[in-house]
């Protein structure tokens, strides 16, 4: 069973245990063991009342996700689906950006470049979000009902199991754009498959016979563009 409680996506193991157990592991996934008898809403109860300790414990095991203003100053390497470009902030009249093959440049008015670059990378991700759910709605049957671009800590995206509502990290973008490909896959699998046991991994197979290796990649090489 998996639980979607904040940000976080948490594998649920019933044991035949009497106390409740929350634990993260070095690769960031969050297990919980609970006692047999217990429902949704007592585990639910049990993980909220720890979500400080989770965030914490979360953040020091991943990247950080909030960025110095000298990592987004002007002048600096920024990737855009993997590829480099240099970060321009540019005084205009309108707000706005431009990609270019060498070049993301941020317009902006009144001092807010900084706002802008972040809501123009949830702009071209979200874009893109949009065009890989069609792909595979198209070429799977399988949907999402809606879904959010937000930071994230924990995960590179998540699914509701019951309404199908997802949501994705903005730092999708910056990750090879077949990164997105597979986490988009991912989570409509979740729409048929609630856990990460072998009926999901033979469904993610059918339709991405290299998700392992794409996997791997993003867990190796995550510092790499972010």
């Amino acid at each position: 069973m998996i639980l979607n409680i904040d940000e976080f996506e948490i594998q649920v193991y019933l044991k035949k245990i009497y106390n409740f157990r929350l634990v993260v592991k070095p690769d960031g996934n969050i297990y919980v063991s609970a006692p047999l008898y217990a429902d949704v809403a007592e585990i639910s109860e049990f993980v909220v009342k720890r979500l400080d300790w989770l965030k914490k414990t979360v953040e020091k095991i991943n990247v950080p996700q909030k960025k110095s203003e000298s990592q987004i100053a002007d002048g600096k390497k920024v990737f855009i689906f993997g590829k480099e470009r240099i970060l321009n902030f540019v005084s205009a009249e309108k707000n706005g950006y431009e990609l270019t093959d060498e070049n993301f440049n941020v317009y902006s008015k009144n001092n807010v470049a900084e706002k802008i670059y972040e809501n123009s990378l949830k702009i071209i991700l979200t874009e893109k979000i949009n065009y890989y759910l069609q792909k595979y709605k198209i070429g799977t049957g399988m949907e999402c009902s809606s879904f959010t671009v937000k930071k994230m800590t924990s995960r590179w995206g998540s699914c509701n199991v019951k309404t199908h509502k997802m949501s994705f990290a903005i730092d999708l973008v910056m990750m090879p754009e077949f990164c997105l490909d597979y986490v988009v896959l991912h989570e409509l699998c979740h729409t048929k498959v609630p856990n990460h046991g072998a009926n999901f991994k033979m469904l993610l197979f059918t339709y991405k016979p290299e998700w392992k290796s794409v996997k791997e990649f993003m867990n190796k090489n995550r510092n790499l563009y972010i």
